[in-house]
């Protein structure tokens, strides 16, 4: 009889242990804060990487261009654009760009010039030129002769310029963040 009583008495001191439905809501609501204050820093991460693309895509097609007339000897324009239209007259560079091996004299391409590269549009970014130049013309020597052509990139919903890039009459393409921005004019939407 005492071994009935141990054995029974064993069963009831051993308990099953779960989560109950109130532990696992707080669980849920403690992850579900600390979510939503990761969230807008992700949403700065990506905006940041995206401006940092465009900048660099764009300073790759300057050198390039850059690159090819020095290597051709010929003249090498960089304007935004696409092969369809050739080079527009517009401020904006975000619906995409062009590169023209030997444009003819009005800066637009035709048939003893070549495409060598195409941008496509950028979204989420606006990229506007300087009021004085639209477009970058490297000379058979590497320069770019005129005035400075500032680039400058801005978020679609802000009018102040995140990051610009600089081209001067040596052909030099430069990035420009932080204090040197607040010398060029705002982005028009």
């Amino acid at each position: 009889m005492s071994q009935i009583k141990s054995a029974a008495s064993e069963r009831s001191s051993v308990s099953i242990r779960g989560v109950t439905v109130i532990e696992l809501l707080m669980t849920l609501m403690v992850v579900m804060i600390v979510a939503g204050m990761a969230t807008p820093s992700i949403a700065s991460l990506l905006r940041n990487n995206q401006l940092a693309t465009s900048v660099n895509l764009l300073m790759a097609t300057l050198q390039m261009a850059r690159a090819e007339a020095l290597k051709s000897r010929s003249i090498v324009l960089v304007c935004p654009g696409n092969p369809e239209h050739g080079c527009s007259n517009s401020l904006n560079w975000d619906q995409g760009w062009i590169i023209v091996y030997r444009p003819n004299t009005a800066g637009q391409p035709d048939a003893g010039s070549r495409i060598v590269a195409v941008q496509q549009a950028i979204r989420g970014i606006r990229i506007q030129s300087s009021q004085n130049r639209r477009r970058v013309q490297f000379r058979p020597d590497g320069s770019a002769r005129g005035s400075n052509l500032s680039l400058r990139f801005c978020v679609d919903d802000q009018l102040s310029a995140e990051r610009a890039v600089v081209v001067n009459n040596s052909g030099r393409a430069r990035k420009i963040t932080g204090k040197a921005l607040a010398d060029l004019p705002p982005c028009r939407s």
